[in-house]
């Protein structure tokens, strides 16, 4: 039932004196006033919306119903659910995954987007947003520090290494919690380390078919850096060290690949 259709039939009720009536005498039984506050707000009287919202209507505004125009205000002050819809709308935010754990698209009803093309921007937000799951629950706070001091932070755990790259090329300076205090910056630096790291694909030659699909290669040299993800193609697999939480390059490349 509407809201508007359940207060046209509240009125009609109070009119008759039905309502109005049986209503004052369950009051009356209690020893309640029955001057109370409406439980309905009338639209109709503007000392009744003083606590929500008071504005003149003019003859060329449409009529809206009160929870219609409510909704309107609430959503047109909501910049976050606006920058949430805007930000799924263009493909920028993480992807969701499925059971088996490839990233779906969540306005496609969950189809698969493994099937895009990887270098695509479509498909570089897909893999970012995938390995941010990964190494943090895209956490953009996360920290991690290895035995021998090394640091890691932000949602994709990039190190120090990629930073100062990033510095050096851009210009720019910002520390680890720097970094870790700012998602935009995060994703300018996964974007950047991203097309290092399919620059050094590039260049290798005579990449063996089974290990033939960009996204596993970029799970293995984020992981192992990209020499090792070289060590690692050239090698045949057989050079796949594991990191101190007991992840190996080869763990890398089948989870990321869309082969897997």
């Amino acid at each position: 039932m509407s809201y508007h259709k359940l207060l046209q039939d509240a009125r009609r009720m109070a009119q008759s004196g039905t309502a109005s009536d049986s209503g004052n005498q369950r009051l009356s039984n209690k020893g309640m006033s029955s001057k109370g506050r409406s439980r309905f707000v009338n639209e109709d009287d503007a000392n009744q919306l003083s606590l929500v919202s008071r504005r003149e209507k003019t003859s060329a505004e449409p009529e809206l119903g009160f929870m219609s125009g409510m909704f309107n205000k609430v959503y047109a002050s909501n910049k976050s659910l606006k920058e949430q819809i805007r930000q799924y709308e263009d493909g920028s935010t993480s992807a969701m995954t499925s059971s088996d754990g490839k990233p779906v698209d969540i306005l496609n009803k969950g189809g698969d987007v493994s099937k895009v093309d990887p270098k695509s921007k479509e498909g570089i937000n897909s893999f970012i947003s995938s390995m941010a799951m990964s190494e943090s629950s895209n956490n953009s706070r996360s920290i991690r520090t290895n035995k021998d001091g090394k640091q890691f932070g932000g949602s994709l755990n990039i190190g120090r290494a990629v930073q100062d790259q990033f510095m050096n090329a851009t210009g720019a300076e910002f520390t680890m919690d720097d970094f870790r205090d700012d998602p935009i910056l995060q994703n300018e630096v996964a974007l950047f380390h991203i097309g290092k790291l399919d620059q050094a694909i590039s260049s290798i030659k005579n990449i063996p078919e089974k290990f033939n699909d960009i996204n596993g290669l970029r799970g293995v040299g984020h992981l192992g850096g990209a020499t090792g993800m070289k060590k690692f193609v050239e090698s045949g697999g057989k050079y796949n060290p594991k990191d101190e939480l007991g992840t190996s390059l080869m763990d890398y490349f089948n989870k990321f690949s869309s082969k897997g």
